[in-house]
């Protein structure tokens, strides 16, 4: 291995973990929810939309169905008087309305199949997001050990506990004043 190749790997290094130092966990933890959350929202809005094109579709064929019964009546009525001319006519009508029914019956098996597909989907999805909250709720109750420092707001450590020289002073001649008592 080249010294070039060996120098380019450390510097890459070197250079990932001062990204990971910079990126804060919690923020990007936060981000990947609202990521998650708006996808959840996009597929519940798609299944509103599934639901209500199943519903269109079962009324419609409904009332194809209802269609068909009342040309059933009246193919009886014209087998009754005889009426071929008639009887071919309204049978075309009740071949295509059967058609139609039968279409409408395979759109509806190929949108429950998606439907139940979406919502397992979405199941999933939400237990995910869960988790994805807890962690960000225990990770927001957990002190950060990387910035206990940064985070009680003085720059200097020692700042609160330095000991001026007239306290130190007032201390001595306490300590003495006890000593020479005793």
């Amino acid at each position: 291995m080249t010294i070039i190749t060996r120098v380019t790997r450390l510097f890459r290094a070197d250079m990932h973990a001062v990204l990971d130092t910079l990126e804060e966990p919690e923020l990007l933890l936060k981000q990947a929810i609202r990521d998650m959350q708006d996808a959840l929202d996009r597929e519940t809005r798609q299944g509103r939309i599934l639901a209500e094109e199943l519903k269109q579709h079962h009324a419609r064929r409904q009332a194809e169905q209802d269609e068909i019964a009342a040309l059933n009546e009246e193919l009886d009525l014209c087998f009754e008087q005889d009426n071929e001319t008639l009887a071919r006519s309204l049978l075309r009508q009740r071949l295509e309305k059967e058609r139609i029914v039968h279409y409408l019956e395979q759109r509806q098996s190929r949108l429950q199949t998606v439907t139940g597909a979406l919502e397992q989907r979405m199941h999933e999805q939400a237990s995910r997001l869960r988790e994805m909250q807890q962690k960000l709720s225990l990770m927001s109750a957990q002190p950060r050990p990387y910035q206990s420092e940064a985070d009680d707001g003085m720059d200097d450590p020692h700042a609160g506990f330095t000991v001026t020289d007239e306290a130190l002073e007032r201390a001595w001649l306490r300590e003495c004043r006890k000593r020479v008592k005793s």
